[in-house]
């Protein structure tokens, strides 16, 4: 009996080493692990990172997020599989080198590094002293380094940076190697082409009014008499747009401003104006008579987010050319939840890599509600000639991918209260354009229109409005 165990045991275990050794590598699996860490500053994990691994045939074959110490494990791979890692996280630039894999182990270990696509000088900074470091601790020679150092910056240029993210890598890599002239310069020459020169306005100066539906011939009638005494005697400018889809009888009033101390001389620019024309007494009335006109009004100023926004006009010709050929607007006023303002941020600037890839590339301009608002609110803009120049704006899942967008409206539930999408055209009857916009489309800009009535002419239906009617051209999306 004892022998027939024996037997019986040793068939078991020569049965179970056949079979081990008859399963070909196709049915053996593998694991894939890795640590996601910062490539600026390498000693810090990135958690919540998404992994991806893709087989050849496009098809995906695992997914994971990275732990609190940026490692991560796929199991269940085939063994032999050739695959393709892809490693993102919302606020860092997608790593652009292709991670192909053959899984010939039971465990391959790939490491990745992520760029945080952000423009914070500390940042770059860290990033460019463990260059210097680095290249100065195995590199002898001006030029040696010189090269290896353009090399770094070359390689940083693949991960899809933002302009802004770009212009302060340059800038602080540029400090860090003063003492090669060669170099700085190529340095300073990126910086200056990555760098949005945005010298226009820091702010929107935004009036936003309802107007009663039986006093909205009233209220154009006492506009235009506004305009027309503005454009004589040099007072403010601004830009009128009308909320075609969206609210009805609701008019916006915008005016860039460079600082708070410009919206207060704009003010009295605009009195002077009114009072040189029609009289104070006369001036007085139009203002109370364009306030009767309306059911309700909103002011606001708006500080601009050129980090935020993506292909923005890099000078202020550029703009006022964008701004003199368009005729609607797309605005999205977004709620962001308290506390979640830097999330929100990063989601705006993960779509605007996308948006800078896209062909041709989306103007989108952005800017922030600091006063007239409730919570924090941001306007996401977007311009076109026609109403049907929005039928070529790709949408949020176009730009992102399928993976990408399932992302993105998680991000976007997580940090967004709520939304509201306005469709505007702008009414150049009742706007006072700045100059250097209405010379790009005089047409448009400057309809002929009626003299003013100067003050002894001035009858009942004259009408103006107050200081904050003054606001002009604000960001849609």
């Amino acid at each position: 009996m004892l022998h027939s165990l024996i037997g019986l045991k040793s068939m078991k275990a020569l049965m179970g080493f056949l079979l081990v050794a008859c399963v070909p590598a196709s049915c053996q699996t593998s694991m894939l692990t890795g640590t996601v860490t910062d490539a600026a500053r390498r000693s810090t994990p990135i958690a919540g990172a998404d992994v991806t691994i893709v087989g050849g045939n496009g098809k995906v074959l695992g997914t994971t997020i990275s732990g609190t110490k940026g490692e991560y494990s796929v199991r269940g791979l085939r063994r032999g599989e050739q695959v393709t890692a892809k490693y993102r996280k919302m606020g860092y630039s997608p790593d652009p080198r292709s991670y192909d894999l053959a899984l010939s182990q039971a465990e391959t270990i790939q490491d990745a590094r992520l760029f945080s696509n952000t423009a914070d000088s500390s940042y770059w900074h860290d990033w460019s002293s463990e260059q210097k470091r680095v290249v100065e601790s195995s590199t002898s020679t001006p030029h040696e380094r010189a090269a290896v150092y353009y090399s770094a910056w070359s390689d940083l240029d693949k991960f899809q940076l933002s302009r802004d993210a770009q212009a302060e890598a340059a800038k602080q890599l540029a400090e860090a190697v003063r003492n090669s002239e060669e170099l700085r310069e190529r340095l300073m020459a990126a910086l200056a082409a990555r760098q949005p020169q945005q010298v226009q306005e820091s702010y929107l100066d935004v009036y936003t009014v309802q107007v009663k539906p039986e006093k909205r011939a009233d209220f154009d009638a006492i506009s235009k008499k506004i305009v027309a005494a503005n454009r004589q005697n040099s007072g403010d400018n601004w830009l009128a747009m009308e909320t075609v889809y969206g609210p009805g009888n609701r008019v916006t009033f915008v005016s860039t401003r460079q600082s708070y101390g410009e919206i207060e001389k704009a003010t009295g620019m605009f009195y002077e104006a009114m009072q040189e024309t029609y009289g104070k007494a006369a001036s007085d009335k139009m203002v109370g008579d364009f306030n009767q006109c309306l059911e309700s009004s909103r002011s606001e100023i708006r500080r601009r987010r050129w980090d935020l926004s993506s292909n923005a006009p890099t000078d202020p010709a550029g703009y006022a050319k964008m701004i003199a050929g368009s005729r609607w607007l797309r605005t999205t006023a977004i709620h962001v939840r308290p506390g979640q303002s830097n999330s929100f941020e990063a989601i705006l600037k993960n779509l605007n890599v996308a948006r800078d890839k896209a062909s041709p590339p989306q103007t989108i301009l952005v800017s922030q509600a600091v006063a007239g608002q409730e919570g924090t609110v941001y306007y996401v803009t977007s311009l076109q000639t026609s109403l049907a120049g929005f039928d070529e704006v790709p949408s949020v899942q176009q730009l992102l991918g399928d993976e990408g967008y399932d992302r993105f409206l998680k991000a976007s539930a997580e940090t967004v209260a709520n939304t509201e999408t306005s469709i505007n055209r702008f009414i150049p009857e009742i706007s006072n354009a700045p100059e250097e916009v209405a010379a790009s489309s005089p047409d448009f800009w400057r309809p002929k229109a009626a003299a003013p009535v100067h003050a002894k002419a001035a009858n009942a239906k004259s009408a103006t409005v107050n200081a904050k009617e003054t606001s002009t051209l604000e960001d849609n999306k």
